[in-house]
């Protein structure tokens, strides 16, 4: 009867354990997969949202060849987000007319469609994307590839204009393995917990059963003569901490996947949110105050800096600081490659962190105050492996830094670093090698930009034109070099003598121009002269002597002499050619006794 009694209770436990068990098992994978093919979905927009953000449309629209550089730049990203983000495919299309082509794919260099292949099986999420010129999306779509979970992003322009559509997809084949690995790693540990279970069922009905098979005994023992047996003291334990771990083994190691699903969903938002202010800043170092500022609330830390290499005081010097809770933080830390944490993250080109940090051992961000620093993570920003800069970030609010904090710093640093490659060739596109003025193309499109802006509030603005006198001069007495040494002294004299919502550009030759907003005439007439006189007064360094050097300035005012850009140009032009004309060395204003007769070659 005692033997009867354990196996019920063994049965009966056993049972309803075990039927407990699968039923959570099974509520837990219907969650977690799902919440995966949820997060999957997220991840994929987030991604394309972010990509998108990031590619220049008017650059890709001007796109002919794959020997753009800008293609070669585009291609770059793509890969850097498919290495990064493990995605399955990541490509950029556009409309030709007739059928999408593809433009470039994050595949390896090497790999993937080549430029202008045409894109013939598309799900129709693409063409409305193209056509609304809104994000689209798909659960799943099959192509000759396979079948695919993907978020579609159109490019637009300034005007508007769809000029490309963006394809980030997961193969769901893949997707489908990893939910068949959650779906067998649950499947392994219900049964290791239901074997466990089995075991803690019959033990618990053994040491329920325990007494009564002890009390049985005593009582048979009894029965047959033995008198002095004594029945031993009833106790039983249940012990159930053997279930309780294996159950807790499962839960961990689902927590563990649910919490890398959120902070890789956290990464994502991170990098959406950041290309969604990037949108609204109006300078690279306003930019890399966005970036910095989310990095630092990301990985939830109190402070952090970006540093940029200055190649003249061969030293890393701050260029943004972020601190939570203060306005406007500023620093004028200056740290050698090598030295101290930052000095040996740009210098190793690796990642390095430094956690549970004594007080003032880092060098403090100001002389006599103290750094305050319990840990730091400091990031190298790489160019093609070369180091511009490091990003620093202070005081990890969770504890200590750790992977994955590394990881998304690194994100992070891989954006900045992209944000200042892109200032950088855009700098180099628009400025003039020989005197670091603007070009004459970004000249005339930010005429076009002042023009603008002054019809639309009634502001006035002035134009000067003005040339070297005798430039050719300086060139057949002392050589190419030395009329190079005049341009590149008479830009400086120029840049010092405007302010800097003003714009100056090398028009031409010895030719320059200057565009003064909200300046009227006689405002720029004083600039010109203001210009003028310093030149007169600088000394040319000559190779035998010093060199004085003169130049001849023409002005025209908005709206006084036109409304339009070849109006202004011309008059000022025309002023320019009756300065020449009136013995050099001064300044003329437009007066319409000049005539409209074209100037004569001065």
């Amino acid at each position: 009867m005692v033997r009867s009694l354990k196996w019920k209770i063994f049965l009966l436990f056993g049972v309803l354990v075990m039927v407990g068990v699968s039923s959570l098992s099974y509520v837990i994978f219907q969650y977690a997969a799902g919440s995966f093919s949820k997060q999957v979905g997220t991840g994929l927009k987030a991604t394309a949202e972010c990509v998108a953000q990031l590619i220049d449309a008017d650059r890709l629209e001007a796109i002919q060849t794959q020997d753009d550089p800008y293609h070669q730049e585009v291609k770059h990203l793509l890969w850097l987000f498919s290495e990064r983000f493990n995605l399955s495919w990541l490509g950029l299309y556009r409309y030709n007319g007739r059928f999408l082509v593809h433009v470039a794919d994050g595949s390896d260099l090497g790999d993937g469609f080549c430029y202008g292949y045409p894109i013939m099986d598309v799900p129709e999420e693409i063409p409305r994307a193209w056509e609304t010129g809104e994000p689209t999306s798909t659960d799943n779509y099959q192509d000759a590839f396979g079948n695919w979970a993907a978020a579609f992003h159109p490019i637009r322009n300034k005007a508007g204009k769809v000029v490309g559509i963006l394809d980030v997809s997961r193969d769901m084949d893949e997707v489908g393995e990893l939910r068949q690995g959650i779906l067998v790693q649950t499947i392994r540990l219900t049964i290791l917990i239901g074997l466990v279970t089995l075991v803690t069922c019959f033990l618990v009905a053994g040491f329920t059963t325990r007494p009564l098979e002890q009390v049985s005994r005593a009582v048979r023992e009894i029965s047959g003569g033995r008198l002095n047996t004594r029945i031993p003291r009833l106790t039983s334990s249940l012990e159930i901490e053997t279930f309780i771990d294996s159950f807790n083994v499962m839960m961990v190691s689902l927590e563990k996947s649910q919490s890398d699903l959120h902070r890789r969903i956290g990464e994502l938002k991170a990098l959406n949110e950041i290309s969604e202010k990037i949108n609204f800043a109006s300078s690279t170092l306003e930019i890399l105050k966005v970036i910095l500022e989310k990095s630092v609330q990301s990985l939830e830390a109190t402070r952090g800096s970006i540093m940029l290499f200055d190649e003249e005081k061969q030293a890393l010097v701050v260029q943004v600081v972020w601190a939570e809770g203060i306005e406007n933080a500023t620093s004028r830390i200056e740290i050698k490659p090598g030295e101290g944490v930052a000095g040996k993250a740009f210098a190793d080109r690796v990642p390095v962190v430094f956690n549970r940090i004594p007080d003032g051992t880092l060098k403090p961000y100001e002389e006599g105050i103290s750094s305050s620093i319990q840990n730091i993570l400091c990031v190298p920003l790489l160019l093609e492996k070369k180091p511009i800069g490091v990003v620093n970030i202070v005081n990890r609010r969770a504890g200590e830094f750790g992977e994955a904090d590394i990881a998304l710093a690194s994100t992070m640093g891989a954006q900045v670093a992209l944000t200042l490659e892109k200032a950088r060739l855009y700098e180099m596109a628009i400025t003039d090698g020989l005197t670091k003025l603007y070009v004459h193309r970004y000249f005339q499109l930010s005429l076009d930009t002042e023009l603008r802006r002054s019809h639309r509030y009634g502001k006035a603005f002035s134009l000067i034109l003005f040339d070297i006198d005798h430039f050719k001069k300086f060139n057949d007495t002392w050589g190419h070099q030395t009329g190079d040494m005049v341009l590149s002294h008479v830009a400086r004299v120029l840049k010092e003598n405007l302010r800097a919502v003003d714009l100056a550009a090398r028009y031409g030759g010895e030719e320059f121009a200057v565009i003064l907003p909200e300046s009227d005439l006689q405002s720029g007439f004083a600039v010109a002269e203001r210009i003028r006189k310093a030149v007169e007064a600088f000394d040319f360094p000559g190779q035998s002597q010093v060199l004085k050097v003169t130049i001849s300035l023409g002005i025209s005012a908005f709206p006084l002499h036109g409304t339009e850009k070849l109006d202004l140009v011309r008059k000022a032009d025309l002023a320019l050619y009756k300065s020449k004309e009136r013995g050099r060395n001064t300044s003329t204003v437009f007066d319409e006794s000049f005539g409209n007769a074209p100037p004569a070659k001065h």
